[in-house]
């Protein structure tokens, strides 16, 4: 098949290291509905079992709920002994979880020190551990207070604190004030995002993080870095990182009733043309590097110098880039990247001076008409931390 012509490309599974392997940490009862939301995703892409560990870390009686609605591959934990006198959790006041401390501070140790010993019966293979800290609501407390636990119990895991601001949620804004060093002193890399951008394009977000880049399937030229080598190039350059998310639909192929057949027993999502391909995901690069794909507001002017990577599903597998692309993904990526400069030139912009990307062969069908493929890119502020933003928020709050 010559360059460019007509062929359809499956998207599916694809074996994948078993060495890379997630532990996932939600602290309080919105963020474990939010590690499940992920979870769900992970499942239904067939990685489930690369989570070694998933640890909800919630004193609300919805914990059981939360846990239940988890696919069954997962190890979930709970809390070892809820607190009688709170069974709704803190009701979102800090000073609550401050007066139960001894109710709570063990259990965390106890969390910690499992995940250590998971790690040790899995040949030390835990490569992130994803701390989803709460949105400044009650268990605030227990997000100062666990990573430091993690770090001392697991010192060569890479462990990954997500905030995010409570968007317009100002009822929280005490429990930030309470907490004037928070979430700078938990002294972890912090991925920050503001539920003011849409709950949905958030959530969409954090399952296509996990899954692409922390332990997604590949399809790479010779020596490209995984992303998850590439966020750990970024680590030492900034404390904050504002991801941004967007992602493109492109038509199905209907193919004949026996291959569809086929592929819904090997769990392979529906297919695309190939030819379509190359103009889609340049589309893609252009809408992730708007600013308006940022997942947080209030994000200062970014130094065109400042290395950022992208991570982006579309990659063609390897038999159709031999029928499409004899040259491989070199040639491909070649493609995409002409026709995305040429539509960023349209609008005045260029790529960034250093980006580096990495691709994937990953994608999402929630339509039966359309396979959607995602973008997220990933952007240090050398000269800021997450209070910046957290004060940001602070002043639009401050008759609260």
């Amino acid at each position: 098949m010559a360059a460019g012509q007509a062929g359809p490309l499956g998207v599916g599974h694809k074996e994948m290291d078993p060495n890379k392997s997630l532990a996932i940490t939600a602290i309080g009862s919105g963020k474990a509905k939010d590690a499940a939301r992920a979870l769900l995703d992970l499942a239904a892409f067939g990685v489930a079992y690369l989570v070694m560990v998933v640890q909800l870390l919630t004193f609300d009686k919805q914990v059981d709920r939360i846990a239940k609605a988890i696919p069954g591959e997962y190890r979930v934990r709970k809390p070892f002994k809820m607190i009688q006198s709170h069974p709704n959790g803190f009701n979102n006041r800090v000073a609550e979880a401050e007066m139960t401390e001894s109710e709570w501070n063990w259990q965390l140790a106890r969390f910690a020190e499992e995940m250590e010993s998971l790690n040790a019966n899995h040949g030390l293979s835990l490569g992130t551990n994803c701390i989803l800290a709460s949105n400044a609501g009650g268990h605030t407390t227990l997000s100062k207070e666990a990573p430091r636990l993690y770090v001392e119990h697991l010192p060569k895991t890479r462990h990954l604190f997500f905030f995010t601001i409570p968007g317009d949620d100002t009822a929280l804004a005490p429990n930030l004030r309470h907490y004037p060093d928070y979430p700078d002193c938990v002294g972890l890399p912090t991925i920050l995002t503001d539920n003011a951008c849409g709950r949905v394009r958030v959530d969409r977000y954090l399952a296509v993080l996990l899954r692409n880049l922390l332990i997604g399937p590949r399809t790479t030229k010779s020596g490209q870095p995984t992303l998850s080598e590439q966020f750990a190039r970024l680590e030492g350059i900034s404390s904050v990182y504002i991801p941004s998310y967007a992602e493109v639909a492109v038509p199905v192929v209907h193919l004949p009733w026996y291959q569809e057949l086929g592929r819904r027993y090997r769990g392979v999502m529906p297919a695309v043309l190939v030819q379509q391909l190359p103009d889609k995901l340049a589309d893609l690069i252009v809408s992730v590097l708007q600013r308006e794909a940022m997942l947080a507001r209030d994000v200062p002017a970014i130094d065109p110098a400042v290395p950022v990577f992208l991570g982006i599903g579309g990659m063609p597998g390897p038999g159709e880039l031999e029928r499409g692309w004899p040259e491989g993904p070199a040639q491909f990526e070649e493609q995409v990247m002409d026709l995305a400069r040429k539509k960023l030139g349209a609008k005045n912009q260029q790529l960034p001076e250093n980006l580096s990307i990495t691709w994937s062969n990953t994608g999402h069908s929630d339509d039966p008409k359309f396979v959607r493929f995602p973008a997220v890119l990933m952007t240090p502020i050398p000269d800021h931390t997450p209070r910046y933003f957290v004060n940001k928020f602070l002043d639009r709050c401050k008759y609260v």
